[in-house]
C-alpha cells in the first residue's frame, strides 16, 4: 500500500485564520509605528502637529501600499452579489477583530494617540499649529 503525496487542503477556517493572522500582524506592526511616530512628534517641540501631520500622511500610504494584505475571502465577498454574503462577512468580522479586541492593543495605541495629536488643533481651532513656520 502506497500513500500519495497529496496532502489535504488547508479548510476555509484555516485559510481565514491564516489570512486574518497576516492582517492581525500588519495592523499591530502599523499601529506600533504609529505609536512611536507619536512619541517622536512630542520630541519636536512646537511642530508636534504638523510632524504629526506629516506622519499621519506616511502611515496612510503605508497603509495604501500593503492593501493586498487585507484577507481575499473577504475581498471576494465584498465583490460577490449573493444575498447571504453581507452577513456572512459581518459573522466573520465579529468572530476575528471584535471579539479579539485586546489583541489589536497596539493598533488602537497606536493611531489613537498619533490620531489624538493629529486633530487636537482642529478640536481647539487652532490651524496654524499645522504649519507654525508660516504666519496666518
Amino acid at each position: 500500500m502506497e500513500i500519495a503525496n497529496n496532502p489535504p487542503k488547508a479548510g476555509k477556517a484555516n485559510l481565514l485564520d491564516q489570512q486574518f493572522g497576516d492582517w492581525w500582524l500588519f495592523l499591530n506592526t502599523w499601529g506600533t509605528t504609529g505609536f512611536l511616530l507619536f512619541l517622536a512628534c512630542l520630541g519636536t517641540g512646537d511642530y508636534m502637529h504638523f510632524t504629526a501631520l506629516l506622519s499621519s500622511m506616511l502611515l496612510l500610504w503605508g497603509y495604501w501600499l500593503s492593501n493586498h494584505r487585507f484577507p481575499k475571502f473577504i475581498k471576494g465577498l465584498r465583490e460577490n452579489k449573493i444575498s447571504g454574503a453581507k452577513k456572512l462577512e459581518k459573522l466573520i468580522f465579529r468572530d476575528h477583530f471584535l471579539k479579539k479586541t485586546l489583541s489589536y492593543f497596539p493598533f488602537y495605541l497606536g493611531i489613537g494617540s498619533l490620531g489624538t495629536l493629529l486633530i487636537w488643533p482642529v478640536i481647539k481651532q487652532n490651524w496654524e499649529a499645522y504649519v507654525p513656520f508660516l504666519p496666518l
